[in-house]
């Protein structure tokens, strides 16, 4: 196999080529006009998404020497989301999209404020596991992927729902939530569920059965639509409704960085204590016109003792200026409470 020359300028084809690379750069836009994509503006391997390797490099070189920290995430109306973070330095709040760079950045603010953390280079971290100003978790990663906030809103809303089961203190949804290591469920709860899919799906049996029908939980679950499956017939044609979602979903992991969207449809079903005694109803779940807070990573400095928080996916934005004791989570709702960090 001939190897392919990287040489830029190596021929006349590759000198009077623009590249094809269309996304915005983090330093100048679209106006290309920084140092890096003049360096670039000829390359012939780039794509309309993605940048070969040598002009990767060269861009984030000139993103780390202006401080920025890079967030490969493109928002609803195509804007890069990217928020510039210089180290140590601590900003009052930071918006970004929920991925693993947003993670970096909200722990080089938290070395700014408290012990037993630091960088090992990259986006490998070192926690000090001893140390009592941070809250450490350890999670799988795998079981971190988020369900787009306008759903689980319209279920919370719609059913009363007071409880996330298998949730971590990332992204559950709700103020009181189980981790995957609790007893087992609370009974009388009224419970979000967003189980794990593929060939898991068939264990919503044995779910419902713990939850519904021991502990008399009412439970709103997210599934893939398989009506061809026995799963489906045996419980969820048990249900007391069935919204069909009229859009794809994608689902965030700020530790994978997992973008697009799922191959399946999706269906939110809702079962009560009480056994359904006529068969499901089945109604329509369209997406809000606008994007919910919940989508992005918000971080909140306090004024008071200055530690950076991670507002709960839930909580509604608090009025200024931010203080510890205004956060949704008890467990940190306070100046002498440690900062979350999470280890998968």
């Amino acid at each position: 196999m001939r190897k392919r020359s990287r040489a830029r300028g190596s021929s006349p084809a590759s000198q009077a080529r623009t590249t094809s690379f269309v996304e915005a750069c983090v330093l100048c836009g679209d106006e290309r006009s920084c140092e890096a994509c003049v360096k670039t503006a000829r390359c012939e391997y780039c794509t309309a998404r993605g940048r070969c390797g040598p002009c990767r490099n060269i861009h984030s070189k000139a993103r780390r020497a202006a401080g920025f920290v890079s967030v490969h995430v493109r928002g609803r109306g195509g804007e890069p989301l990217v928020q510039p973070v210089c180290e140590g330095t601590s900003v009052a709040a930071l918006d970004v999209p929920r991925s693993r760079g947003s993670l970096d950045a909200y722990y080089r603010q938290l070395t700014t404020v408290v012990a037993g953390l630091s960088c090992a280079g990259g986006s490998r971290w070192l926690f000090d596991e001893g140390s009592s100003s941070l809250q450490l978790s350890t999670i799988e990663a795998k079981d971190q992927y988020e369900t787009p906030a306008w759903v689980w809103r319209f279920a919370v809303r719609t059913y009363a729902l007071d409880r996330d089961a298998h949730a971590s203190s990332l992204n559950a949804v709700l103020p009181l939530y189980d981790s995957p290591s609790a007893p087992g469920p609370v009974p009388g709860s009224r419970y979000w569920l967003n189980p794990a899919y593929g060939g898991h799906c068939r264990a919503i049996g044995d779910v419902l059965a713990r939850y519904v029908w021991q502990q008399g939980c009412a439970v709103v679950a997210l599934l893939p639509a398989l009506v061809h499956l026995s799963w489906w017939h045996d419980f969820v044609m048990r249900a007391d409704a069935i919204h069909y979602l009229r859009t794809k979903l994608s689902f965030a992991n700020p530790f994978l960085d997992v973008t697009g969207a799922y191959f399946y449809s999706f269906v939110l079903v809702a079962w009560e204590p009480t056994p359904a005694q006529t068969p499901p109803r089945w109604t329509p779940l369209e997406p809000p016109a606008t994007a919910e807070d919940a989508e992005r990573l918000r971080v909140r400095r306090c004024i008071v003792c200055g530690k950076s928080r991670i507002l709960p996916r839930h909580q509604s934005e608090p009025t200024a200026p931010f203080v510890c004791s205004a956060l949704a989570d008890s467990s940190v709702a306070s100046c002498d409470a440690p900062c979350h960090v999470w280890r998968s």
